[in-house]
């Protein structure tokens, strides 16, 4: 499976979740791989109450509200149903621990909590992350060689293996409630033995469902749109031809 060339990431401006060495050099290993040829990251200002994904959000929020919403399958279904087009609602039970390889690494990147525009490109044999403040024609990138970052994703990652104490004693408090839910009516039989049969399966770590990033092929460039056939042309021709001329609008004498 090969992807467009250019990946765009809009990420909250947040170095705990996502502004990071090791978020920064993943990114920097898909262009060093092929599997991007450019990757283009901003992080969100302060206040973007108008962004797109916020606004989709709250139109989840407006369709769920004041609905039931017992088990994961239902809420999965009131998202898809609540904004068009439909957004692909998946729920990842494991994913490859890319995050183990970058604390791995030998190096890491500092200084980069107040640019708001990154973009990791390849040139020859380095990968190249370019940077600035803000996403402005106006101000022009800086870039530093991430070459090194990059290289400390070139094994293959193993799946997250063991669970946090931290997602322990949520497992153990969501178990504790079931009964309570149970008994106060909020849940049937039916899907209090859901909530059982998830979490035991989230205790387990099934193995991932999604794809290692060196199972994706290089990137591949859209192709170019076939010319158009002769008579097809010259049908476009005339019909942009007519679209052109102008209409005469005048005032002449009625016949007697």
């Amino acid at each position: 499976m090969s992807l467009p060339p250019t990946l765009y990431i809009q990420a909250d401006n947040s170095a705990k979740d996502n502004k990071n060495f090791i978020l920064m050099g993943f990114l920097a290993s898909l262009v060093q791989q092929n599997i991007f040829k450019k990757i283009k990251l901003s992080f969100l200002m302060v206040g973007h109450t108008h962004e797109d994904v916020d606004q989709m959000f709250s139109r989840v929020s407006v369709h769920i509200a004041r609905k039931s919403v017992p088990t994961l399958p239902i809420l999965q279904d009131l998202a898809r149903e609540a904004y068009h087009p439909m957004p692909n609602v998946q729920h990842l039970e494991n994913i490859w621990d890319y995050r183990q390889m970058g604390i791995s690494s030998k190096v890491q990147i500092v200084g980069h909590s107040s640019p708001h525009q990154f973009k990791f490109v390849k040139e020859g044999d380095k990968v190249l992350m370019h940077f600035k403040e803000w996403p402005l024609k106006s101000t022009t990138y800086q870039g530093v060689d991430v070459t090194s970052l990059a290289a400390a994703y070139g094994n293959e990652p193993q799946p997250i293996q063991q669970i946090t104490e931290k997602g322990r004693k949520v497992f153990e408090a969501m178990e504790g409630d079931l009964k309570k839910w149970q008994d106060g009516g909020k849940m049937t039989e039916e899907q209090i033995k859901w909530w059982k049969d998830h979490l035991q399966r989230e205790r387990e770590l099934p193995f991932p469902s999604v794809k290692r990033a060196s199972q994706f092929q290089p990137f591949r460039c859209p192709e170019e749109a076939p010319e158009v056939a002769v008579p097809a042309m010259q049908a476009l021709h005339d019909h942009i031809r007519n679209l052109k001329k102008k209409s005469t609008v005048k005032v002449v004498h009625r016949r007697a």
